[in-house]
């Protein structure tokens, strides 16, 4: 695992605890954000 991928799933399960405690926009849209660009590096990696 990349370090990036390391990095976009710890800040997804810190969002998954936000969204749990405020559940906030903000939260929902970055969220998507990260999970995109998550799918596409590991697309890439094969």
């Amino acid at each position: 695992m990349t370090d990036r991928l390391k990095q976009i799933t710890d800040e997804l399960n810190t969002i998954a605890f936000r969204l749990f405690l405020y559940d906030r926009q903000e939260d929902y849209e970055r969220q998507l954000r990260l999970e995109k660009e998550y799918m596409e590096i590991k697309n890439k990696e094969g």
